[in-house]
């Protein structure tokens, strides 16, 4: 005798063969479409290598260009969007807009600010190092060793000559900045939501 099929217990199979190719699709599009590759993070530096920290740095922030450009459409919708939370929450936006005005800050730092204290540095620096030579010499010790050393000649005369360690100052300032800047982001990322 023949059992007869349960058209109710069949169609109790699809919901879930809906579910995995629904899965699927999603966990295809998450790897391979680049627009939803959420756990890709996409860094601005040039081909080569960069230590840890280089790296950290230009992730955590180009992140939050990601968040400003692509979320909120760049800087002129975030900044109308910081105006409607004033308007709509007139007595309580503090909490709202703080942060997202430091965002806000943080961005311009970030594209602005940040190149152009980099490429006068190193403006300063190619042109100083253009005008000066570096003379390496040998001196004698009265016991006869030798010691080598190297000194820093101006070729042009009217160069003022940078003390020792003037560029390596100048590189731990803006490291420094950098550092500042990027605790700053730490301190707001629970805030970049949308």
């Amino acid at each position: 005798m023949k059992k007869k099929v349960r058209w109710s217990s069949s169609w109790k199979i699809f919901p879930l063969a809906r579910k995995r190719l629904k899965d699927f699709k999603w966990w295809f599009i998450w790897r391979f479409h680049p627009e939803h590759q959420y756990n890709v993070v996409k860094i601005d530096l040039k081909s080569g290598y960069y230590n840890v920290d280089t790296r950290m740095l230009h992730a955590c922030f180009s992140l939050l260009v990601e968040f400003i450009e692509k979320e909120h459409e760049g800087r002129e919708d975030f900044l109308k969007n910081i105006e409607g939370i004033k308007k709509e929450y007139p007595n309580d936006h503090q909490h709202w807009t703080i942060s997202k005005e430091e965002a806000m800050a943080l961005y311009d730092w970030w594209k602005v600010q940040r190149p152009s204290d980099h490429a006068a540095n190193d403006k300063e620096f190619s042109e100083y190092y253009k005008n000066v030579e570096t003379v390496f010499e040998k001196e004698f010790n009265p016991n006869g060793t030798a010691r080598a050393f190297s000194r820093i000649r101006s070729v042009d005369r009217n160069v003022e000559k940078k003390p020792r360690g003037y560029f390596q100052d100048q590189e731990n300032a803006l490291d420094m900045k950098d550092e500042e800047m990027l605790i700053r982001l730490m301190k707001i990322r629970q805030s970049l939501w949308t």
